[in-house]
């Protein structure tokens, strides 16, 4: 089976984007089942340096015009295989829906993952140009795709508020334990337990300004440990501005980002590791720390709530609010006072090596999807 990922990029796996890693690990892993697979990414600098990789990378010009595709993409387009499957990773972009006109022309089909762009807090930024992009453009390349995959049964139902016809299916992001490879060695806290955070810090979609509030009065109510923030954002300065205000600099680490070993060897030093967001696919870091065997506090808006419940590998937040993540970080901490939360954390990982290995996820992928396309 032919199969190209297209994305807006490298997908370099080792960039802070988890869109990147997932596009990534769904390449290798489909290569390794025998598929023919290729990445195809439209980019501003297509001689830059990128990793190598064990599958094609194939690397496009992009044009000032978005809507004009370079002469080599076209090109591209044209010797492919009709019998193929073209897979898009992300929506609302001018780029795809030019390449989608020309395999319209061929009579080759496309599946569109549309990464969390059409939840109520990403339509909402540039509201009315998005609507009147979709009224112009994106219906028919979503009303066209021949499927819509999608991470959780939340994202379905925003992709079925904007195209209700759509042949919609719920597949997760997977982890590659392959990765995950480092030297431990023991990094002394300020106080424990330690609650970590990886990712991007984006105060409002990733919830962090509801993390330092539940912080700050969990503390106040007698509460101990610390919290290790990895990564950089937009917010990283208004996030720092409430730790001085509310007094809590001893208290709460800016780590900045971290890749690789040094990132999961501190992640391996942590106690819980915390994700109050308010909307998510399925975190990559979430995923990354329970293969770690680490216990997980998560809101509902992460997607993985009911994961926790059913696999007994942590604590799900009943509301994303800042007295019930105070609640939370207490329960956490009294779990680690009775020594607990090995277990929790053992329970973590078994749930991504049976749930969300990207063995299990990228099988699923070619068999409830693409299969069924091809006949």
């Amino acid at each position: 089976m032919k199969i190209v990922h297209v994305v807006m990029g490298k997908a370099n796996p080792f960039k802070m984007n988890g869109v990147n890693k997932s596009v990534h690990n769904l390449c290798k892993f489909q290569q390794r089942l025998g598929h023919s697979v290729e990445l195809w990414g439209i980019t501003k600098t297509p001689e830059a340096p990128t990793p190598n990789r064990e599958y094609p990378l194939r690397l496009f010009q992009a044009n000032l015009f978005r809507f004009v595709l370079h002469h080599n993409l076209k090109l591209a387009i044209r010797d492919l295989p009709t019998d193929c499957i073209i897979h898009f990773h992300g929506v609302l972009i001018a780029e795809f829906y030019a390449l989608s006109r020309k395999l319209r022309q061929r009579s080759i089909q496309w599946v569109v993952s549309p990464r969390g762009a059409y939840s109520p807090i990403a339509l909402s930024r540039r509201k009315l140009v998005k609507k009147i992009y979709f009224f112009l453009f994106e219906r028919r390349f979503l009303g066209q795709a021949s499927a819509v995959h999608t991470l959780t049964p939340m994202e379905k139902s925003w992709v079925a508020a904007w195209y209700p016809e759509a042949r919609i299916y719920v597949i997760p992001n997977g982890e590659d334990q392959e990765n995950i490879t480092f030297t431990f060695s023991v990094i002394e806290a300020s106080e424990r337990p330690v609650f970590g955070f990886c990712g991007r810090l984006e105060h409002h979609l990733k919830g962090l300004d509801i993390l330092l509030a539940g912080f700050y009065h969990y503390r106040k109510q007698g509460g101990k440990g610390c919290i290790w923030l990895i990564g950089d954002g937009i917010s990283r300065k208004m996030l720092e501005k409430y730790v001085r205000d509310k007094g809590l600099q001893q208290d709460v680490h800016f780590l900045g980002p971290m890749f690789g070993a040094e990132k999961f060897n501190r992640l391996a030093n942590i106690d819980v590791f915390v994700h109050t967001s308010r909307s998510e696919g399925i975190s990559n870091a979430v995923l990354e720390a329970a293969a770690l065997g680490k216990p997980l506090l998560l809101s509902k808006g992460t997607n993985m709530a009911e994961d926790i419940e059913q696999w007994q590998c942590g604590v799900a937040l009943s509301k994303n609010t800042f007295s019930q993540v105070a609640y939370g970080l207490k329960k956490c901490a009294d779990l680690y006072a009775r020594k607990e939360l090995e277990t929790l954390g053992a329970n973590a990982l078994r749930m991504v090596q049976e749930k969300y290995s990207y063995k299990v996820v990228t099988k699923r992928l070619v068999d409830e999807v693409y299969r069924p396309l091809l006949g």
